[in-house]
Order: C-alpha cells, then sequence, then structure tokens
C-alpha cells in the first residue's frame, strides 16, 4: 500500500512502515500542575491521524511493537532515552533538531521496524483548529484514532483493471472476507455474506471526509449477476475527476449510522454533485 485506505468513513487501513509521526507530547496542564498525557500525532498518505491519551498511545504501540517494556517506554515518552544511537528518518530531517522531541523518533522507529503489515484504525473526524499542547500549531482536518488493531489475512497485489493500473486487496472486516479494487482514487468494494452471495459498494473518498457512492450498494449472485460489478466500474470511470466537491457541505462522520443509512446518503449526495456539473 501506498498511502492509507479509508472504508465506512472513519476505519482506516494502514501499513504501519508508511506511517510518518508529525509530532509528540508527553504532558499536558492540569488544575494540580502538569500531568502525564501523552498525545501523537501521525500521517499517512493524504490523512493526518492523532493519538489522544494514554490508551490510544499505546493500542498503537502494542499492535506495531506488541513486546515492548511499558515501564522503559514511559520513561522515554517523558524524556528518557530507549537507544543511544539516534534513529534518523525523512521527518527528522525536515524538523530542526531543537524542534524535534527524541521520542517522535522513536516512535517513527517503531513503525518502520514492526514486523506487522496491516493494521486497522478506527477513529472520528475531527475539525480544524485542534491545539495540542506544547505545540504553537493547530492540527487542521484529521482523524482521531480511538482503537488500533492488527488486521488479519490482508493481501495486497497489483493487477490491471480496462488497461489502468490498480490494486487489489483482500482482508477480514467484522468477520467477512472484503475484496477491494483501487484505482485513479476510486474504489470498488466487494464483501460476502454468503458462500455464492457480495455486496457490491462503490467508494470515492476524499481526505476531507465527505465521500461519495455513484453506485447505490447492492446485493448479487455471482451466479446470475457478476456483471454488477462492472457495471460499479464504469460508474466511477464515468464521474468527472474534475467535479467541484459540493464544498457546501461540512465535513461529517457517519460512524453510527448502518452501513444502509451512509450508503443512501452518499448516493444521494453523488447524485446531486452529478447535477451541479451538468
Amino acid at each position: 500500500m501506498e498511502t492509507a485506505i479509508r472504508i465506512e468513513g472513519s476505519h482506516f487501513i494502514i501499513d504501519p512502515r508508511d506511517i510518518r509521526v508529525l509530532d509528540f507530547v508527553a504532558w499536558i496542564p492540569s488544575a494540580k500542575g502538569r500531568r502525564f498525557h501523552p498525545i501523537a500525532v501521525l500521517q499517512s498518505g493524504d490523512y493526518v491521524f492523532s493519538l489522544d491519551g494514554y490508551d490510544s498511545v499505546w493500542s498503537f504501540i502494542d499492535a506495531i511493537q506488541p513486546r515492548m517494556p511499558r515501564k522503559a517506554v514511559n520513561a522515554a515518552m517523558k524524556g528518557d532515552t530507549l537507544h543511544e544511537q539516534t534513529v534518523t528518518s525523512d521527518v527528522s530531517r525536515e524538523k530542526e533538531e531543537d524542534e524535534w522531541l527524541p521520542f517522535a523518533r522513536e516512535l517513527e522507529a517503531f513503525c518502520r521496524e514492526s514486523e506487522v503489515s496491516t493494521l486497522l484504525f478506527d477513529g472520528l473526524f475531527a475539525k480544524d483548529g485542534k491545539k495540542l499542547p506544547n505545540l504553537f500549531s493547530k492540527i487542521g482536518r484529521h482523524y482521531e484514532v480511538k482503537s488500533c488493531e492488527v488486521l488479519k489475512a490482508f493481501y495486497d497485489s497489483e493487477t490491471t483493471i480496462e488497461d489502468h493500473r490498480a490494486f487489489h486487496s483482500r482482508f477480514i472486516y467484522r468477520g467477512l472476507p472484503n475484496y477491494l479494487f483501487y484505482f485513479d482514487g476510486f474504489a470498488v468494494r466487494l464483501t460476502r455474506i454468503a458462500k455464492d452471495e457480495f455486496i457490491v459498494r462503490s467508494q470515492i473518498c476524499v481526505p476531507e471526509g465527505v465521500d461519495y457512492r455513484p453506485y447505490r450498494q447492492k446485493t448479487i449472485s455471482t451466479d446470475t449477476e457478476w456483471p454488477e460489478v462492472d457495471r460499479c466500474f464504469a460508474l466511477l470511470r464515468e464521474y468527472p475527476t474534475d467535479l467541484p466537491l459540493l464544498n457546501s457541505y461540512a465535513p461529517d462522520d457517519l460512524g453510527l449510522m448502518t452501513e444502509e443509512e451512509r450508503d443512501e446518503i452518499e448516493w444521494m449526495r453523488a447524485q446531486r454533485a452529478f447535477l451541479s456539473a451538468s
């Protein structure tokens, strides 16, 4: 994978080796003085994530480095050094040395050295303007990660669809096998719900959180309705890439809705987008 893949609005499939650590703070102000409350800011492709709090940060560390000793790592977060040798990275080269906290380098090394191939982030979309303690700048549009887990049975390969370079991913999501074909910023997702039945969905994921589905999801039988998958691809190919993405819509999080409710909203949004462009 070259970047994070977003599914169902606020769930992300991510290769930890593609994660950059933008910032890390360990202490926040409180009524009784400063208290230990780690916060990390990560980036994968176009998506920025915040891990706010001890449980969120450790959910991430336990996923990428499951055998790390908590006492030593907590001490490193507070300012101690885990390794004598400095770990360099693209991020550290972009930042001045006096602006870069040692544990941010360590955390990025955890990502790069992880034996885990794929993570699943569960996040909530956060609007602009979140200010972290000790940071002079605010975080723009990003996702607050509530939990992180290792995604099992993930396979990623390159394929060709209608003479276009595409990627084919297979993964288990909420106990069901999923097949994801993504190309040119669009994706078709198939979820197996029975031996010979799939749910077909279209996806146009915009990093700011506003998604579109030109194809209304449908349950198909592999014996008689497999051409529906081709129809779904055709609708995505017809979607104008230079379409104004309805800026009047505020970024939203539909995480509490059912898949059917989300599909209805994002399908209607796609129809309005087509009308606005015509």
